[in-house]
């Protein structure tokens, strides 16, 4: 079964702008597409890396990348 998941959220500070998360879910497999509205953003999501991967890997998904 196929489910599509949209997540969107207003950072705070302000200045960060926009994320957008995009997951699609299919069986065992889940697919994430992140979107930022600044170079900001995408670094700290990028400092936070282990930690989400962590957290995906604590609710059964194996992670690629």
């Amino acid at each position: 079964a196929l489910r599509f998941f949209l997540f969107l959220a207003k950072l705070n500070p302000a200045e960060l702008g926009l994320v957008t998360a995009r997951l699609v879910a299919t069986g065992s497999q889940l697919e994430i597409e992140i979107r930022v509205e600044s170079n900001d953003a995408r670094q700290r999501l990028s400092n936070d890396a282990d930690a989400i991967f962590k957290a995906l890997r604590g609710i059964g998904y194996d992670i690629d990348g």
